[in-house]
């Protein structure tokens, strides 16, 4: 079976040109390119269709492997208006390769891309997979987009619906949408992504524990989702010893780092916690802190935290980690302030603690989260489709 996919919603390709925009490479990004670049090893798959955004360096027209091409398209540089005008013009490049290219099936990551997948499924009569990254309507936490709730809320309830087949990476937000909206997916399958087995071989080797200080490290956008601000803020509250002894890497990029910067020189906290900035490889960061805290107020499958606890990183994250395996994550109940100090002092002076989550990490990263399984997965979701079958 020599099957043609198109593929909409890759923000940037490759993931690592992210670097160049203003927020930097997401979990999402880089999902989706090790996904398709892994795919196209596939004997199954003869040609992917790539639809991304074209940065300035970049070509509208690329041939990016033997399996790969990629057509970039042009987006409006706001926050607020790139992902939507990125998918304007995605439509209407995505209309021409149907009308003038063999398709098999249109696979659609993030919200509004799926919009576009439904309206092309309908108007070609293709087969439509769709993978949310997450709670959409979740977007109404951060102030800044709290007015696409209504849209949120309809794509969630009426046209997920309608995909042939709708994959979420873990069952906590199908479950939190299919209860808050009301609904049950019936075309929903679930397929966790993973780390690479390269990282979970080397883990033994190289992961070394720093014993000047207790190092504690976030990875990902500087967004008011992902409650960075509260983290700061946890410093200022610690008890005396615990705020002697520790520091705080903090890794990414976004709009709000001049307001992170201002709370850590508000709070004097300016020789306990460090803005890196965006980096490309944070493994090396990894193998050498102690503990990984991710205090979103939601997430969808968080690459950041499954790479954290591939190195056997004991890991705190907010609510939201109920879906993964009792013992695995530290899970707070909400991501305040004293909420979090609370949490970090706890696994500080609790050694014992430390190494049983961490040992627990690697484990369900290793039994659980392989990118070889979810690579597998999604090509036989593919085939079965394609054969007129119901997928997974």
């Amino acid at each position: 079976m020599n099957m043609v996919l198109l593929i909409i919603g890759s923000k940037n390709w490759p993931s690592k040109d992210s670097c160049i925009l203003h927020e930097k490479m997401g979990g999402s990004d880089k999902y989706i390119f090790n996904l398709y670049t892994q795919l196209s090893k596939n004997s199954s798959i003869k040609k992917i269709y790539v639809i991304s955004q074209k940065l300035p360096h970049q070509k509208s027209y690329e041939n990016f492997s033997e399996k790969i091409e990629v057509f970039r398209v042009p987006f409006i540089k706001s926050r607020l208006f790139r992902i939507p005008s990125y998918n304007l013009f995605a439509l209407a490049s995505a209309i021409n390769l149907l009308k003038n290219e063999r398709i098999d099936l249109i696979h659609v990551h993030l919200p509004i891309s799926i919009f576009s997948g439904v309206l092309l499924g309908k108007l070609f009569s293709k087969p439509v997979i769709g993978t949310l990254h997450g709670v959409f309507h979740d977007v109404a936490k951060d102030k800044n987009t709290r007015f696409l709730l209504p849209f949120a809320k309809f794509l969630e309830r009426k046209i997920c619906p309608q995909l042939t087949r709708l994959i979420f990476l873990e069952d906590y937000s199908k479950s939190r949408i299919e209860s808050e909206m009301q609904i049950k997916y019936i075309n929903a399958c679930l397929i966790p992504s993973g780390v690479e087995r390269l990282f979970l071989e080397c883990r033994n080797n190289v992961r070394v524990r720093n014993t000047d200080k207790f190092v504690i490290i976030f990875v990902g956008r500087l967004i008011p989702i992902k409650g960075v601000e509260n983290l700061v803020k946890c410093f200022s509250i610690l008890p005396k010893d615990v705020k002697n002894n520790v520091c705080c890497k903090i890794l990414g990029s976004g709009y709000l780092k001049h307001e992170i910067l201002n709370i850590i020189e508000k709070e004097k906290l300016q020789q306990i916690v460090h803005v890196l900035g965006f980096e490309t490889n944070v493994w090396h960061h990894l193998y050498s802190t102690n503990l990984f805290v991710l205090p979103s107020i939601s997430e969808g499958f968080p690459m950041a935290l499954i790479e954290a606890m591939s190195v056997g990183l004991p890991c705190i994250v907010n609510d939201w980690g109920k879906f993964l395996p009792e013992g695995s994550v530290y899970v707070i109940s909400n991501n305040k302030p004293g909420t979090i100090a609370k949490a970090i002092t706890k696994l500080y002076y609790d050694k014992e603690l430390q190494r049983k989550l961490g040992e627990n990490a690697y484990k369900v990263c290793k039994e659980k989260f392989s990118f070889d399984k979810a690579v597998r997965k999604h090509a036989q979701l593919y085939k079965s489709i394609c054969k007129g079958g119901g997928g997974i």
